[in-house]
């Protein structure tokens, strides 16, 4: 066998964008819980990619230990309030909780790949825009 025939026809499901959630991440927690349910190997698996100052792409493998939605600030008053409260906790130097560690992505493009037959793979991508909404859009498998 050619590395040429090895080839999944997906036929389980389909992915639309009328039926994805309008907020990218509770789309993903929609998704992950059920890969968790189907027990999908490491269904905390992704991939993440970044481009240089010279434009050259790198991708990596990270495992996703937690997620949740960009918390806005009500206000600057507020802001300092919370750290007023944590200054008089800790003082100048609070300690890191123990399970710290990694990363801490701020997206502004997701993309969600559900496999088709004939590859003709649905693809729906939300894109973060300047007024910090989400737009989605279907690309071409």
């Amino acid at each position: 066998m050619s590395i040429a025939d090895i080839r999944t026809d997906y036929t389980q499901a389909e992915l639309s964008e009328h039926d994805t959630d309008p907020d990218p991440v509770r789309q993903f927690a929609k998704w992950f819980d059920e890969a968790l349910r189907a027990e999908v190997p490491e269904p905390n698996a992704m991939s993440v990619s970044t481009v240089a100052a010279n434009g050259r792409p790198s991708s990596r493998i990270l495992l996703i230990k937690d997620f949740d939605q960009r918390q806005p600030v009500t206000d600057r008053a507020a802001l300092e309030a919370q750290y007023a409260k944590v200054e008089a906790q800790y003082g100048e130097h609070p300690p890191r909780p123990e399970h710290w560690g990694g990363y801490r992505l701020k997206p502004d493009y997701i993309e969600f790949w559900q496999g088709r037959r004939s590859r003709l793979h649905d693809r729906i991508v939300y894109t973060l825009d300047q007024d910090g909404k989400w737009q989605r859009h279907r690309l071409q498998p």
